[in-house]
Order: structure tokens, then C-alpha cells, then sequence
């Protein structure tokens, strides 16, 4: 089978987060309750301010459905509204309870969507193993760059995909090299199947 994993900038964040809009106090040290995250700054990407905008989305929409068997997208959960419309394969929505960041909002966002597309032929239990929709990971470790996902959340993606030993995974923004990190360390469930 033919995966991917695709974690872009996140529409309507990407110039603040890796363009030329990248603010310092972003950068530093993230405060949240009496925890204390230390962050590397993200890699500047001369063009991240096309992922502002939702063509380049829609196009990276067309290219998981036509190019992979399944797939793992993950987005901003105000990006849901305007992202979901756009798939033409029946997808799932699933959500990574997370810890919360800092904002200036009077509502604390403390999830994130994730839109997975399992493989048609894996769509059955396997011996009755099931993975639940929502991941709770709540653990705040410095994980070196912003955005950068912690290995549970990878494994469990790799769960919800039914991943395999000998399937093709590809990371679509390997950034800092977590997925793939993730992908060879991942405990084989699913033994039976194809």
C-alpha cells in the first residue's frame, strides 16, 4: 500500500509561522500553565505564503486522493470548514487532543483535526483491533521545532491507516524528520491482512 502523511503550514498561518512574517516571541520560549517548552525557530521557506492560500490546499487535496491508497492530513481546526468541502473520497475526521498553546482568544484551542482516507482494502477490523478517533497526548517535552508532532501521534496515524510492515509511506513535509523517525520505530500490530 501507498501512504502519506501530509502535516502542511496551515492555511492561514504559514507566512506567520515560516515566512517572511516569522515574529521573534513566536520563536522563544512557549509558556502554558507552570510547564515551560523551549522551541527551535521553524525553517524560513521563501514561498510558505502559498499555503495561505486554499488553491495550493486543494491541490495538495488532489494529489493525496489520486496518488496514494490512503492518507493522514492534518490542519488547524479552523481550517476544517474550508478544507473538508474539497475532498471527493469519503474521508474520516479524527482529533488529537493536545496541550494547550498560549493565544489570545477567550477560548483555548486544544485539539487538532486530522483527515484520514483508509485504504479501501483495510477498512475492516483485523482481529478486532480498532483505533479509536481521538488521540489525548497532552505531554509537553521540548520537541525541538514548532509543529514538529511527537512520535505517538505519528504512531497513532500509522494505527488509523492499518499500516503494515512493506507498506510505502511518504512524508509530503519532512521538515524535521519525525514521521519517517516515527515510521521506523513503530511497533507491528497488524500482523494478518493485506
Amino acid at each position: 500500500m501507498k501512504l502519506a502523511i501530509a502535516d502542511p503550514p496551515y492555511l492561514g498561518r504559514a507566512s506567520t509561522w515560516y515566512g517572511s512574517s516569522i515574529r521573534k516571541s513566536q520563536l522563544g520560549a512557549v509558556h502554558g500553565g507552570t510547564a515551560k517548552i523551549n522551541y527551535k525557530p521553524a525553517d524560513y521557506h521563501p514561498e510558505a505564503h502559498l499555503w495561505d492560500d486554499i488553491e495550493t490546499h486543494k491541490t495538495l487535496i488532489e494529489k493525496l486522493e489520486s496518488d496514494y491508497d490512503g492518507f493522514a492530513l492534518c490542519l488547524a481546526h479552523d481550517n476544517l470548514q474550508q478544507l473538508l468541502p474539497l475532498f471527493t473520497v469519503k474521508v474520516k475526521v479524527c482529533i488529537w487532543h493536545k496541550w494547550t498553546l498560549p493565544s489570545r482568544s477567550c477560548i483555548s484551542n486544544s485539539y487538532e483535526p486530522v483527515i484520514i482516507k483508509v485504504p479501501d482494502a483495510r477498512k475492516g477490523a483485523i482481529k478486532g483491533l480498532t483505533t479509536p478517533d481521538v488521540m489525548t497526548y497532552q505531554k509537553r517535552e521540548g520537541m525541538g521545532f514548532a509543529g514538529r508532532k511527537p512520535k505517538a501521534f505519528t504512531h497513532w496515524i500509522l494505527d488509523l491507516l492499518q499500516y503494515k510492515e512493506g507498506d510505502q509511506v511518504d512524508d509530503l513535509f519532512n521538515g524535521s524528520g519525525a514521521v519517517i523517525e516515527a515510521v521506523n520505530t513503530y511497533p507491528q500490530k497488524l500482523s494478518t491482512g493485506q
